[in-house]
């Protein structure tokens, strides 16, 4: 960037300690919106101070969130505006598109809000966030032409100018794939299979949130799968993690087994550093080795996390599925295979199994089974 423009931004008026100050003050007070606007989301009020300023001294001390202050990123920034754009009232499409647009222009991850907007009906809303986002095109382009030119002609496809896929960090399914494999698959077959797995698990979840009236549940779905599908998304990015463990925490989630387990799963990747400890593991390989298998699944813990798709009537139902595939492959190997009891079968037609040996069982609307048998806990 020329120094020209670079005078022209506000922050660098300011001396360097007090730009630090304003950002990080920033950022914090973004923490506190994030959180008021989950819960209006999630419960229709805000938080009460006492309960607020808790869930702030334990959520500043996530991964995503001290990594994302650490940088001075503006992640923090981007989720309190998405996060007030889907809780303002329908009447006022202007408002909440416009600030996706802004926020849109400011960094690209906040573009996958507009698809909020248009699962929840709020068409105008996400037309303003269109106009707003090309207004802050059109002004990129009157005041840096050459720059912006370069950017989006460009460096905009360009992924490695940003970091190298496979590093740890990275915690996209681009990047868990890459490191699984040991090579970048790029968009590839690998790829695309993945991706329509998690395409196919997330439209699900989200018909299951929009039905529920979860507007929370929607959002996070749009998010985190946005998250797992973009060839970047640094672990700073994954500040939803806030809401996902507000929503996961909520008296009427948290009886659940698989809101439990999800919660957990979330508090042990994004409260232990371990982001931070796989990276600084990483960085002692040395060049030309086998990526291990350990650190390479370890390096899936926010893939998963994302993944994870509560089920709003208990245990998942894609896991009780999987574990019955699983039995009937066990079974079909033996050639004497003797019939399940009767007392089996009720529980089956709750899992949702179809039907099997002439027994009558309900066929489920969605099976979230990947090739190899595994399930997605579904939202």
């Amino acid at each position: 960037m020329c120094s020209p423009i670079r005078r022209s931004l506000p922050l660098s008026w300011l001396p360097w300690p007090v730009a630090v100050v304003v950002v990080q003050t920033v950022s914090v007070f973004a923490l506190l919106v994030i959180m008021n606007r989950s819960a209006v989301l999630l419960d229709g009020a805000r938080l009460e101070h006492r309960r607020l300023m808790l869930w702030a001294a334990v959520l500043l001390w996530c991964e995503p969130v001290h990594h994302t202050l650490d940088l001075g990123q503006v992640n923090l920034v981007l989720a309190a505006i998405a996060l007030s754009a889907a809780a303002l009232p329908a009447g006022r499409p202007v408002l909440a598109g416009g600030g996706v647009g802004i926020a849109t222009g400011m960094k690209l991850t906040p573009a996958v809000t507009s698809v909020y907007l248009l699962v929840a009906g709020r068409r105008k809303a996400a037309l303003w966030s269109l106009a707003a986002f090309g207004m802050t095109l059109a002004i990129g382009w009157l005041v840096a032409p050459r720059e912006s030119a370069r950017f989006w002609l460009g460096l905009l496809w360009d992924t490695g100018r940003v970091g190298s896929v496979m590093s740890v960090r990275n915690q996209s399914l681009p990047g868990v794939l890459a490191r699984l494999t040991g090579q970048d698959t790029g968009l590839g077959l690998l790829w695309c299979a993945c991706a329509m797995l998690v395409l196919g698990t997330a439209v699900f979840a989200g018909y299951r949130a929009t039905r529920r009236s979860d507007r929370l549940g929607v959002l996070l779905v749009v998010q985190l799968t946005g998250l797992m599908l973009l060839p970047i998304s640094w672990s700073h990015h994954w500040v939803w993690c806030i809401p996902a463990l507000m929503w996961l925490a909520a008296p009427t989630n948290r009886t659940h087994l698989a809101a439990r387990l999800a919660l957990a799963a979330w508090t042990l990747a994004a409260g232990t550093s371990l982001v931070p400890h796989l990276a600084t593991a990483q960085n002692a390989l040395t060049p030309g080795d086998d990526y291990p298998r350990l650190l390479a699944w370890l390096g899936t813990a926010y893939c998963v996390c994302g993944s994870l798709r509560c089920s709003p009537s208990g245990t998942p139902r894609s896991i009780k599925l999987a574990l019955f595939w699983s039995q009937v492959v066990r079974t079909r190997r033996t050639r004497a295979r003797a019939p399940l009891p009767d007392r089996c079968w009720p529980r089956l037609r709750r899992a949702g199994a179809p039907a099997v040996a002439g027994r009558d069982i309900e066929r489920p609307s969605t099976v979230a089974l990947s090739a190899g048998g595994c399930a997605a806990i579904r939202f």
